[in-house]
């Protein structure tokens, strides 16, 4: 998995995902839902980006 995380599939896929989120949380999910995606990402060391799209979509 550590492995997985530096590879360039692994950006493509987060930023595809992220994407979506940011969509979701645009129409009203709450980010409450997203707590357990924080901790996998932070077991890694890639949690920042996230919290990053959380807090922007508080606002």
């Amino acid at each position: 998995l550590l492995e997985f995380i530096k590879t360039q599939k692994y950006k493509e896929f987060k930023e595809e995902k992220f994407k979506l989120i940011k969509k979701l949380l645009e129409h009203g999910q709450d980010p409450y839902h997203y707590g357990y995606l924080r901790v996998i990402l932070k077991i890694v060391g890639d949690e920042k980006d996230l919290d990053k799209l959380l807090e922007s979509e508080k606002r």
